[in-house]
Protein backbone atom coordinates (compact mmCIF):
# COMPACT_ATOMS: atom_id res chain seq x y z
CA UNK A 1 0.00 0.00 0.00
CA UNK A 2 3.10 2.51 0.98
CA UNK A 3 3.90 1.17 -2.54
CA UNK A 4 1.14 2.34 -4.26
CA UNK A 5 0.88 5.64 -2.80
CA UNK A 6 4.65 6.77 -3.31
CA UNK A 7 4.05 5.77 -6.66
CA UNK A 8 0.75 7.93 -7.05
CA UNK A 9 2.98 10.76 -5.30
CA UNK A 10 5.61 10.99 -7.97
CA UNK A 11 3.10 10.54 -10.87
CA UNK A 12 0.50 13.50 -9.85
CA UNK A 13 2.69 16.39 -10.40
CA UNK A 14 3.63 14.99 -13.93
CA UNK A 15 -0.17 14.10 -14.79
CA UNK A 16 -1.35 17.72 -13.65
CA UNK A 17 1.88 19.59 -15.59
CA UNK A 18 0.62 17.43 -18.65
CA UNK A 19 -2.61 18.61 -18.57
CA UNK A 20 -1.62 22.87 -18.21
CA UNK A 21 -1.61 23.67 -22.13
CA UNK A 22 0.01 27.20 -22.69
CA UNK A 23 -3.25 28.23 -24.42
CA UNK A 24 -2.97 31.52 -26.79
CA UNK A 25 -5.72 34.29 -26.45
CA UNK A 26 -7.80 33.98 -29.24
CA UNK A 27 -7.56 37.49 -31.11
CA UNK A 28 -11.21 39.38 -32.43
CA UNK A 29 -11.13 37.42 -35.96
CA UNK A 30 -10.23 33.76 -34.71
CA UNK A 31 -13.18 33.88 -32.29
CA UNK A 32 -15.28 35.70 -35.10
CA UNK A 33 -14.45 32.68 -37.24
CA UNK A 34 -14.33 29.93 -35.26
CA UNK A 35 -18.36 29.53 -35.12
CA UNK A 36 -19.29 25.62 -35.01
CA UNK A 37 -22.29 25.05 -36.59
CA UNK A 38 -22.21 28.21 -38.65
CA UNK A 39 -21.51 29.03 -42.62
CA UNK A 40 -18.65 31.36 -42.13
CA UNK A 41 -18.58 33.42 -45.89
CA UNK A 42 -15.26 35.87 -46.72
CA UNK A 43 -15.05 38.46 -48.93
CA UNK A 44 -11.95 40.24 -50.16
CA UNK A 45 -11.66 43.62 -51.25
CA UNK A 46 -7.84 44.48 -52.16
CA UNK A 47 -6.76 48.35 -51.11
CA UNK A 48 -3.66 50.05 -52.12
CA UNK A 49 -0.40 48.82 -50.98
CA UNK A 50 1.35 49.87 -47.54
CA UNK A 51 4.76 50.97 -48.34
CA UNK A 52 7.20 51.40 -45.24
CA UNK A 53 10.35 52.23 -45.35
CA UNK A 54 11.51 48.77 -45.56
CA UNK A 55 9.08 46.40 -46.68
CA UNK A 56 5.57 46.78 -48.97
CA UNK A 57 2.73 45.26 -46.86
CA UNK A 58 -0.32 43.65 -48.82
CA UNK A 59 -3.24 45.41 -47.69
CA UNK A 60 -7.21 44.13 -48.05
CA UNK A 61 -10.26 44.99 -46.01
CA UNK A 62 -12.20 41.06 -45.18
CA UNK A 63 -15.80 41.01 -44.80
CA UNK A 64 -17.27 37.77 -42.91
CA UNK A 65 -20.60 36.52 -42.67
CA UNK A 66 -20.90 33.70 -39.59
CA UNK A 67 -24.59 32.81 -39.42
CA UNK A 68 -26.43 35.99 -39.32
CA UNK A 69 -23.49 38.35 -38.18
CA UNK A 70 -21.47 39.83 -40.06
CA UNK A 71 -17.99 41.96 -39.08
CA UNK A 72 -15.72 43.78 -40.69
CA UNK A 73 -11.21 43.50 -40.71
CA UNK A 74 -8.31 45.12 -42.02
CA UNK A 75 -5.99 42.68 -43.17
CA UNK A 76 -1.80 43.34 -43.76
CA UNK A 77 -0.09 40.86 -44.33
CA UNK A 78 4.18 41.17 -45.24
CA UNK A 79 7.29 39.17 -45.10
CA UNK A 80 10.24 40.87 -43.47
CA UNK A 81 13.83 40.22 -44.59
CA UNK A 82 14.66 36.65 -42.97
CA UNK A 83 11.56 35.53 -41.55
CA UNK A 84 8.10 33.88 -41.86
CA UNK A 85 5.37 36.07 -43.28
CA UNK A 86 3.28 38.28 -40.72
CA UNK A 87 -0.61 38.82 -41.26
CA UNK A 88 -2.77 40.27 -38.62
CA UNK A 89 -6.24 40.78 -38.85
CA UNK A 90 -7.50 44.48 -37.38
CA UNK A 91 -10.94 44.70 -36.14
CA UNK A 92 -13.27 47.93 -37.74
CA UNK A 93 -13.62 49.36 -34.22
CA UNK A 94 -10.31 49.17 -33.33
CA UNK A 95 -9.18 50.21 -36.94
CA UNK A 96 -11.09 53.60 -36.13
CA UNK A 97 -9.50 53.60 -32.41
CA UNK A 98 -5.98 53.74 -33.91
CA UNK A 99 -7.01 56.08 -36.91
CA UNK A 100 -7.91 58.27 -33.79
CA UNK A 101 -4.86 57.36 -31.62
CA UNK A 102 -2.73 58.25 -34.78
CA UNK A 103 -3.85 61.71 -35.13
CA UNK A 104 -3.58 62.59 -31.54
CA UNK A 105 0.15 60.67 -31.81
CA UNK A 106 1.20 63.01 -34.76
CA UNK A 107 0.06 66.15 -32.65
CA UNK A 108 1.95 64.89 -29.98
CA UNK A 109 5.29 64.28 -31.70
CA UNK A 110 5.95 67.71 -33.01
CA UNK A 111 6.18 68.78 -28.94
CA UNK A 112 7.72 65.60 -27.90
CA UNK A 113 10.76 66.17 -30.18
CA UNK A 114 11.70 69.33 -28.25
CA UNK A 115 12.69 67.68 -25.14
CA UNK A 116 16.16 67.18 -24.10
CA UNK A 117 15.98 62.87 -23.82
CA UNK A 118 18.27 61.27 -25.85
CA UNK A 119 15.62 58.87 -26.52
CA UNK A 120 11.31 58.86 -26.17
CA UNK A 121 8.92 56.56 -27.29
CA UNK A 122 4.94 56.73 -27.60
CA UNK A 123 2.57 54.28 -28.46
CA UNK A 124 -0.99 52.99 -28.33
CA UNK A 125 -1.62 49.26 -28.56
CA UNK A 126 -4.86 47.45 -29.18
CA UNK A 127 -6.51 44.28 -27.25
CA UNK A 128 -5.58 42.05 -30.12
CA UNK A 129 -1.86 42.89 -29.24
CA UNK A 130 -1.25 45.21 -32.47
CA UNK A 131 0.29 48.70 -31.79
CA UNK A 132 0.96 52.14 -33.50
CA UNK A 133 3.37 54.91 -32.49
CA UNK A 134 6.51 56.67 -32.77
CA UNK A 135 10.14 57.11 -31.50
CA UNK A 136 12.53 59.90 -31.38
CA UNK A 137 15.99 59.63 -31.30
CA UNK A 138 18.89 62.08 -31.84
CA UNK A 139 21.05 60.96 -34.52
CA UNK A 140 24.35 62.25 -35.01
CA UNK A 141 23.64 65.57 -36.26
CA UNK A 142 21.82 66.51 -33.32
CA UNK A 143 18.33 65.93 -34.51
CA UNK A 144 15.34 64.57 -33.16
CA UNK A 145 12.43 63.39 -36.13
CA UNK A 146 10.35 61.11 -35.13
CA UNK A 147 10.37 57.17 -36.60
CA UNK A 148 6.91 56.07 -37.15
CA UNK A 149 6.21 52.83 -36.66
CA UNK A 150 3.31 49.95 -37.14
CA UNK A 151 4.25 46.44 -35.16
CA UNK A 152 1.03 44.45 -36.86
CA UNK A 153 1.25 41.65 -34.10
CA UNK A 154 2.60 42.66 -31.04
CA UNK A 155 5.09 40.44 -29.37
CA UNK A 156 5.42 38.32 -32.27
CA UNK A 157 6.73 40.53 -34.65
CA UNK A 158 6.38 41.92 -37.68
CA UNK A 159 6.74 45.57 -37.44
CA UNK A 160 6.75 48.48 -40.12
CA UNK A 161 8.68 51.30 -40.38
CA UNK A 162 7.41 55.09 -41.96
CA UNK A 163 8.62 58.54 -42.30
CA UNK A 164 6.00 60.27 -41.61
CA UNK A 165 2.20 59.29 -39.76
CA UNK A 166 0.61 59.95 -42.92
CA UNK A 167 1.21 56.96 -45.16
CA UNK A 168 -0.57 55.24 -41.87
CA UNK A 169 -3.14 57.61 -41.62
CA UNK A 170 -4.05 57.31 -45.51
CA UNK A 171 -4.28 53.37 -44.87
CA UNK A 172 -6.18 53.44 -42.15
CA UNK A 173 -9.07 56.27 -43.80
CA UNK A 174 -9.21 54.05 -47.00
CA UNK A 175 -9.99 50.99 -45.06
CA UNK A 176 -12.39 52.53 -42.94
CA UNK A 177 -14.32 54.39 -45.75
CA UNK A 178 -14.20 50.66 -47.66
CA UNK A 179 -15.72 49.48 -44.09
CA UNK A 180 -18.44 51.73 -44.16
CA UNK A 181 -18.82 51.42 -48.05
CA UNK A 182 -19.56 47.11 -47.61
CA UNK A 183 -21.31 47.20 -44.42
Amino acid sequence: MKKLILILALIMPITLCAQEVDKKEQTTFEKFTSSIGSIVKFYDYSMPKLSSQYQTATVEVRKVISGSQSSCFLHIEFKPYQRSEQSAFIAAGDLVEMKKALEELKTLSASDGTGEADYMENKFRIKDGSYIGYYISKNKAGDKEPTWYFNINGYNGGILYFNTADTLLDCFTGAIAKINAIK
